[in-house]
């Protein structure tokens, strides 16, 4: 665990500690800019149960007193050798989910991003995320741990495809397929 600005950073890795965050999560990404079902308590802590590896859970947890502020849904990918060992994304791999990102309260970013790499920085390990949406709070924070001295690339790693459906009926979106 690790303080920074009155926040406190915990590290998860029991599933019983994951399912009891349930309604703490739902609220919190109610109340973040990334409410999205890729984020959703149900996607992840399922995914976790059918793709994830049980010891390999990192759920970090961000709280100002007993107030959940931040949540960066992780996992430990092993390697044969230590250093080549990776923090990731959950749902990420297999069965692949689109705009991941660290969750956090609308209005507290800069707060819970300072220590999230402050607490990060101390574990010494490769942090790989993939599957970003755009201004991800997770870019933020890695911009914030390449300016601490972490060495960082940013590529392109697929588009989620997007069809704007403002202003049409079903009929009328259908007429506009090829």
């Amino acid at each position: 665990m690790s303080t920074r600005y009155g926040l406190t950073v915990a590290c998860i890795q029991d599933a019983d500690a994951f399912a009891a965050l349930r309604d703490e999560w739902t609220e919190l990404l109610q109340s973040s800019g990334r409410n999205n079902p890729f984020l959703t308590w149900e996607w992840l802590h399922a995914w976790s149960i059918h793709f994830g590896n049980a010891h390999g859970l990192r759920l970090l947890v961000v709280r100002d007193g007993g107030e959940l502020m931040a949540l960066a849904p992780l996992c430990l990918i092993s390697a044969p050798l230590y250093w080549f060992s990776r923090l990731e994304f959950l749902g990420t791999g297999e069965a692949g989910s689109d705009y991941l990102d660290v969750i956090v309260r609308r209005g507290r970013e800069d707060e819970a991003v300072a220590a999230l790499a402050e607490f990060l920085t101390s574990r010494q390990l490769t942090l790989r995320l993939t599957h970003l949406p755009p201004a991800s709070i997770a870019a933020q924070l890695a911009k914030r741990l390449s300016a601490a001295g972490w060495m960082s690339s940013f590529a392109d790693d697929g588009v989620c495809p997007v069809v704007d459906l403002s202003g049409h009926t079903f009929e009328s979106y259908l007429a506009t397929l090829g």
